[in-house]
């Protein structure tokens, strides 16, 4: 689920081009939550914090969904 805190992602891009300012021109990327809600999300972004979490992936019920 895209994520729509805007603030955060813009002061984030914002930081992003002054160090990188041939992307000036180009739009804020899409941003995703971890999971598809703010509980879980806010859980995996901890783990990522405390260096518990280091990648993530499709959940296979996808891949089997969508084939």
């Amino acid at each position: 689920m895209p994520h729509q805190n805007n603030k955060s992602k813009a002061e984030l891009w914002m930081n992003y081009i002054q160090y990188h300012p041939t992307f000036k021109a180009k739009a804020c990327p899409e941003s995703w939550y971890f999971c598809d809600n703010e509980k879980d999300a806010d859980q995996c972004a901890q783990w990522v914090v405390e260096g518990v979490k280091q990648a993530t992936s499709t959940s296979m019920w996808w891949f089997e969904t969508y084939d």
